[in-house]
């Protein structure tokens, strides 16, 4: 898929590598739009922070959200 985590973990950002394909920018467009439709809002351009005001539930939520927009783009960019 040719993503990566990069940061400090309460500023992490989630980008996507360029290779071959050229799909960078689709792939990253797709990725965070999927988010917003889940309810979540993470600029593509920027950090997402997470803070200790955030719950476990909070964070569960969070990663099920980036999971599955994960599982969107590896489907649609097979």
């Amino acid at each position: 898929m040719g993503a990566e985590l990069t940061r400090i973990p309460p500023m992490f950002y989630i980008a996507f590598k360029i290779d071959d394909t050229g799909a960078c920018k689709a792939k990253r467009t797709d990725f965070y739009t999927e988010l917003i439709r889940k309810g979540f809002f993470f600029t593509p351009f920027h950090h997402g922070y997470a803070s200790y005001r955030h719950t476990q539930k909070d964070l569960d939520l969070t990663l099920k959200a980036i999971d599955k927009s994960f599982a969107f783009i590896k489907d649609k960019y097979k």
